[in-house]
């Protein structure tokens, strides 16, 4: 799970009154726009992960398949699935990723996986031999103060930062 609170936070060129009045409306603005939000939120989650890189801050692309997964993509196996060895999407039937849900908090977002498999990728670990760790972690979601990355952050501040210079004048 992880929690993503929302703030507005350029108030460049208001005047000091009008960033007090910004400041004691952000939860407003927030809850105005947060179904907007959470969509926006979750759906590119979804395709940074599809894109086979981790949508938290820092993370990078996903680690390659182990050679026993890419010999079964080769050899056509998990073509139903519409499996390729790149990007490493973590999509096979599409249970995983469909069941990232959002629940709204008082300033922001709780995001988690209902299936359990996104624990293995996220947080025990897929065993791997073939690796120093012996496990590949894959990360799904930030935790223990990681942050999403700042490409999503950005967005979602750019989308509230555009509502709140259209209405706050």
């Amino acid at each position: 799970m992880v929690n993503v609170n929302l703030k507005a936070k350029d108030t460049k060129g208001f005047s000091r009154e009008i960033k007090k009045m910004v400041d004691k409306n952000t939860e407003k603005v927030v809850k105005f726009y947060q179904n907007d939000i959470a969509q926006h939120l979750k759906k590119r989650v979804v395709e940074f992960i599809e894109g086979g890189i981790s949508p938290v801050k820092g993370k990078g692309r996903f680690l390659d398949y182990a050679d026993s997964y890419k010999d079964l993509i080769r050899k056509g196996k998990l073509k139903g699935a519409g499996k390729k060895l790149r990007p490493v999407n973590l999509k096979l039937s599409g249970k995983m990723l469909n069941s990232l849900k959002i629940r709204k908090t008082k300033d922001g977002f709780t995001l988690f996986f209902a299936d359990p498999k996104a624990v293995y990728h996220d947080t025990d670990g897929i065993k791997r031999n073939d690796i120093p760790t012996g496990k590949v972690y894959r990360r799904l979601l930030p935790r223990d103060g990681e942050q999403l990355s700042d490409v999503i952050t950005e967005e979602i501040n750019v989308k509230m930062q555009k509502f709140i210079n259209k209405n706050v004048k």
